[in-house]
């Protein structure tokens, strides 16, 4: 019925499991990293409180045990039978030992995922910094393009305007010189 032997197995298998806690609750997020400590702190103080009574239980079993041996080996039925109520204890112990062991292996499982929750989010963020990146140099790109169109087209109205006033000066001129002729021709002769 029991799970783990008489034995200090079962807190050695909690013990490597509390160690494995502590080592990932290092690499978790500093604000979920304080309620991970706290909870191994808990269990720590159970497991040492189990391994106390279990010792406890398991030295009471040897003495009564020893006892019982020297004294009415023959009415318990077999050497060594422990009185029942120091096995309760001991089986409660056991008991309270796999729970506590389920809790830190639960634990454990949650910081795991944790750990793995938190390894996909910094993936994710790589992705959006790269594709952010692009987009900034995107933009830098549109802006020099804007900046270079912008350059033209006020060069190109800069020449327009150039090209209106050398336009508005030849016709000036053409109107001047139409203006002589016709005073040559027309004005002239006549005022002779």
């Amino acid at each position: 019925q029991l799970a783990c032997p008489l034995d200090l197995g079962c807190h050695s298998v909690a013990e490597e499991d509390l160690r494995h806690m502590e080592i990932e609750a290092h690499s978790v997020q500093a604000n979920k990293r304080e309620q991970l400590k706290l909870r191994l702190n808990n269990y720590k103080k159970d497991l040492e409180g189990s391994r106390r009574e279990f010792r406890r239980l398991k030295t009471e079993l040897s003495q009564g045990a020893a006892r019982g041996e020297l004294l009415d080996g023959a009415q318990s039925g077999s050497p060594g039978a422990a009185p029942s109520d120091q096995r309760s204890r001991l089986l409660a112990s056991t008991d309270k030992l796999q729970t506590t062991t389920t809790r830190v292996r639960d634990a454990n499982r949650i910081a795991y995922e944790t750990e793995q929750i938190g390894a996909d989010i910094l993936v994710n963020l790589d992705e959006q910094g790269k594709k952010l990146r692009d987009v900034r140099d995107g933009v830098q790109e549109t802006d020099s393009n804007i900046s270079r169109a912008r350059r033209l087209i006020t060069v190109m109205s800069r020449r327009a305007v150039t090209n209106k006033i050398i336009l508005g000066l030849i016709i000036l001129v053409l109107l001047a010189v139409i203006g002589l002729i016709v005073y040559y021709k027309l004005i002239k002769p006549k005022i002779q």
